[in-house]
């Protein structure tokens, strides 16, 4: 999934205010800061957006045509034959697609920075960093009752909140620390090993 293209000057300009954004905040980074990062003068820049504040809603509004058209989630997967492997491989496949995209991890870093001074991008974290997920798990526990592979549960969003929360605290964790990666996936087996334990038909 690809928030932004890295081909044009248009989309490198994005691509670099978003690291800059990501890694300083957005009040600490200026024009100057957005345009040497692309290797370009600062008229120039003005040629493509007319303001840093333009450049973020750019950015807002890719994010949001993105996931309109297609989930991060991976909605199209059939999960009805789905079992305690296929479930770790799903989790796993979701964070490394999320650390291996580093517009991606930009993205998130600067979402979990801005959320507190931005109304909008807290609004776009709560939907994205936490009710799609469990949104996304609901819909899961549903499909793997609905198949019989699991066992019926009264409380769904509670036992979807059990399966994916592990993956929300791995993807948090491997953003500060990327070395954490297969320590997460080790743990995330356990996790998973046990939840299928407990819940399998």
């Amino acid at each position: 999934m690809r928030v932004i293209r890295k081909g044009k000057t248009k989309d490198k300009i994005l691509v670099a205010a978003l690291h800059l954004f990501a890694v300083n905040g957005y009040d600490a980074v200026g024009v100057e800061d957005i345009a040497a990062a692309v290797e370009i003068r600062p008229p120039s820049l003005y040629n493509h957006y007319k303001s840093k504040a333009a450049i973020v809603e750019e950015i807002l509004y890719r994010v949001e045509a993105t996931f309109a058209k297609k989930s991060i989630y991976q909605d199209g997967v059939d999960f009805s034959k789905a079992d305690e492997e296929m479930l770790f491989e799903m989790a796993k496949k979701h964070i490394m697609m999320l650390q291996g995209d580093p517009i991606l991890s930009s993205l998130r870093k600067f979402f979990m920075i801005e959320q507190f001074r931005n109304p909008r991008i807290r609004e776009m974290q709560i939907r994205y960093a936490h009710i799609g997920p469990s949104m996304f798990g609901q819909r899961l526990i549903k499909t793997l009752v609905a198949a019989g592979r699991i066992k019926p549960v009264e409380d769904i969003e509670y036992v979807a909140f059990k399966l994916t929360a592990a993956v929300s605290v791995i993807i948090n964790r491997c953003d500060t620390d990327p070395d954490y990666f297969d320590k997460g996936m080790e743990l995330l087996r356990k996790h998973i090993c046990d939840f299928w334990a407990e819940y399998k038909a």
